[in-house]
């Protein structure tokens, strides 16, 4: 995977809306506030860069902070054409677990930590996180994500991105997230859709992939905002 300053995910598909119970923040990161969530909060332990592991129960799910040992069981999962062929072309395929391990050395030594593991019974099987933009553009931040295809259509994606959605405003003192899946990633346009993302527009043939041109689509969240009506 490499030390890139921009992580591989884009998208993964995974388009049900989550039934599971309601979901709680469990700690608090080693980010930028000192109280993000009316929740109760804990730290984890020490991480190979200062400050406690960043961890949210969202009921199915978990996002926390990457650690060592999770890079075997995330080289198994991201080595899948059918993940790559819906994340950036920075996303290595074949996927090894030297990949992993590149991976996870690179999002535990960012400040703020800005990438995290997607977890199912805290085994993680994926990863979410932002892309923070700087200068004028510094209120706002890109987030994106992936799944294993074993936890695909399973309301997971849905349950991980409105948890994390709700942290990455507070966490990093954000007034807009945005996403750009391929259009035809039907699936994760209506994860978005549910997590509470408004579509703003179509970004036509603005991305190639497997040598096909393909449209984006443009959603996005403002802090604040509340539930968008479901259309059938």
């Amino acid at each position: 995977m490499g030390c890139t300053q921009r992580p591989e995910w884009l998208f993964d598909p995974d388009g049900q809306v989550p039934s599971g119970p309601g979901e709680t923040v469990k700690a608090l990161p080693r980010l930028l506030s000192a109280q993000i969530f009316p929740a109760k909060c804990w730290i984890m332990g020490n991480r190979r860069s200062s400050g406690p592991e960043m961890q949210l129960d969202l009921g199915c799910c978990g996002v926390r902070s990457f650690r060592d040992s999770d890079a075997a069981g995330l080289a198994l999962l991201a080595n899948n054409r059918r993940v790559w062929l819906q994340l950036r072309d920075r996303f290595p395929h074949p996927y090894t677990i030297d990949d992993a391990r590149r991976f996870i050395t690179f999002a535990l030594g960012e400040i703020p930590e800005t990438m995290f593991a997607v977890t199912v019974n805290d085994v993680s099987i994926g990863s979410i996180g932002v892309v923070l933009q700087d200068d004028v553009e510094r209120c706002s931040a890109e987030v994106g994500y992936w799944l294993g295809e074993p936890y695909w259509s399973r309301g997971i994606a849905t349950r991980a991105l409105t948890g994390f959605t709700r942290f990455a405003f507070a966490a990093y003192e954000l007034e807009r997230l945005y996403a750009v899946p391929f259009a035809s990633n039907s699936a994760s346009c209506r994860v978005l859709q549910n997590a509470g993302y408004r579509l703003e527009g179509r970004m036509r043939r603005s991305a190639i992939k497997d040598g096909t041109v393909q449209d984006q689509c443009l959603y996005a969240i403002l802090r604040g905002d509340g539930p968008t009506p479901k259309t059938s």
